[in-house]
């Protein structure tokens, strides 16, 4: 009947907001309900007997949506455990995550040499402050820019391990540059 399926989603909305008691306390009441309306059609709509073959083709139409509410029920509730277990362990992982990038950044931070890491684009993503010092420059105006052009050749050339000597105006200075993939 078209009512079955409303029975299905009571049921499953149980296992989702509660649990799997409960889904399992509105399937024994969708069962009744079905079962009641089931024996009304055929009591009093077809006014059938209670012969073999009415009890028969009753039993069909009452054991599968029995069997199909309960396993409904088990599954939904098993599904919600699980998703519930999922949202603790994405929470868990969320702070896990958020202390690294703490620690990441504490030790690139307290190292003595200049940190930067850049994109395929050459647009710097992070910088420490040693990085900042040496290139003289602040980490907000570094950050998001590109790389400068002599830097950018000198990786293409050397693949970005040696020195490179930067000129500015007042003075030259010999940077030792390592290059690593990331």
């Amino acid at each position: 009947s078209p009512f079955s399926f409303l029975y299905l989603l009571v049921v499953l909305d149980a296992a989702i907001i509660g649990s799997l008691k409960l889904s399992l306390l509105l399937a024994t009441l969708s069962f009744c309900f079905f079962t009641s309306h089931l024996l009304l059609k055929y009591l009093l709509v077809a006014k059938a007997s209670f012969d073999l073959l009415s009890l028969k083709s009753a039993a069909t139409p009452l054991l599968s949506h029995l069997f199909g509410v309960y396993l409904l029920a088990i599954l939904a509730g098993r599904l919600a455990k699980l998703l519930e277990y999922a949202e603790q362990e994405a929470l868990s992982m969320r702070s896990d995550l958020a202390e690294l990038s703490y620690q990441h950044t504490a030790i690139l931070e307290s190292l003595p040499l200049g940190v930067l890491t850049f994109d395929n684009n050459d647009c710097i993503k992070m910088v420490n402050q040693a990085a900042s010092i040496i290139l003289e420059q602040s980490k907000s105006e570094l950050i998001g820019s590109k790389l400068t052009p002599s830097i950018r050749k000198f990786i293409r050339q050397s693949g970005g391990n040696g020195e490179l000597q930067i000129d500015n105006e007042e003075c030259t200075r010999t940077l030792k540059l390592t290059c690593a993939t990331v």
